[in-house]
C-alpha cells in the first residue's frame, strides 16, 4: 500500500513549540515546524534537536528521524515497513536485493562511505525504484554475480529506468568521463581495454605513455621485461635446477 504524505500543516506559536520540546532542546525559528504532520506511517510529535524529530509509527513504536529524510520520503516508518516489504516481495535473499540496498544506502544514508560521492552530490533514486519489486521488474535478474548497477548512458544522472544497466566492474570502469581513449589504426578503446587485448598490465601501459612519453603503438607492442629477481631467488632457482 502506498502511503501519501499528509498535506496538513499545523500552525503553532513559538511558545507552544517550545512547550513541546524536551528541556535540553532549543528551538530555532529557521527550522521548519513538522509537528503534527504525518509522513508515511510516521506522525511527528516534537522536535528532538540537531535536525531530528521524534515520531510515532502506526505500529506504536517511536523513532527519531532527520527532518530532511521525512520530507524527501526516505524514512516512512520505524523500520516495520522495510521488514514487511522483505517478507512480501520474496527477494531478500537474492543478490539483486543487496545490489538494491547498496544503491539506496549510497544515495540516502549519510553514514554510508559512498554517500559523499552520491547522495551528497544530489544523485538519487527515482520514486518508483524505492520499492525493490519495481526495481527488479525494470532491471530483471543479474546476468552474473559479478554484475553491479551502473548508471548508463548518463553517468551523472539518477538511478531510474532508462539510465541504468547491469554491468561488470570492467564495464563500469569504462563508463567514466575521465577515461582516456587511445585510437590505434582506427580502433578506439580505453587503456583498460587495450591492456586486456595486448596482455600488458594497465599500469605498465599508462607509465610508458604518460611518464616515459612512448608512442602508443610502441607501448602496445614492446614486450614486458621480466621482473627483477634477487640474488637469493637466483640461488634458490639454481639449487633446484641442480637437484636430481
Amino acid at each position: 500500500m502506498r502511503h501519501s504524505l499528509t498535506q496538513h500543516v499545523t500552525t503553532m506559536s513559538s511558545d507552544s513549540i517550545n512547550q513541546s520540546l524536551t528541556p535540553a532542546v532549543k528551538w530555532s525559528s529557521s527550522i521548519k515546524n513538522l509537528s503534527g504532520m504525518k509522513f508515511g506511517r510516521l506522525s511527528v510529535i516534537r522536535y528532538a534537536g540537531n535536525t531530528f524529530w521524534e515520531c510515532k509509527c502506526d505500529c506504536g513504536a517511536t523513532k527519531n528521524v532527520r527532518g530532511r529524510h521525512l520530507r524527501i520520503g526516505h524514512t516512512k516508518s520505524c523500520g516495520c515497513l522495510h521488514r514487511q516489504v522483505i517478507r512480501t516481495h520474496g527477494l531478500s535473499t537474492t543478490l539483486e536485493y543487496w545490489r538494491w540496498v547498496a544503491m539506496m544506502r549510497r544515495c540516502f544514508d549519510e553514514k554510508n562511505n559512498a554517500y559523499p560521492e552520491y547522495g551528497a552530490k544530489g544523485i538519487t533514486v527515482c520514486e518508483r525504484w524505492r520499492k525493490m519489486e519495481n526495481f527488479f521488474a525494470d532491471m530483471g535478474p543479474m546476468p552474473s554475480k559479478d554484475h553491479q548497477v551502473d548508471r548508463w548512458p548518463n553517468q551523472k544522472g539518477n538511478y531510474e529506468p532508462g539510465n541504468c544497466r547491469w554491468a561488470t566492474r570492467v564495464e563500469q570502469a569504462n563508463n567514466v568521463s575521465s577515461n582516456v581513449i587511445w585510437d590505434v589504426d582506427g580502433v578506439k578503446m580505453t587503456i583498460a581495454e587495450w591492456a586486456r587485448k595486448s596482455g600488458i598490465p594497465y599500469a605498465t601501459l599508462r607509465q610508458r605513455v604518460k611518464y616515459y612519453g612512448w608512442p602508443i603503438e610502441k607501448a602496445l607492442t614492446h614486450p614486458v621485461m621480466p621482473r627483477f629477481v634477487s640474488s637469493h631467488d637466483w640461488s634458490s632457482r639454481l639449487k633446484k635446477s641442480r637437484d636430481p
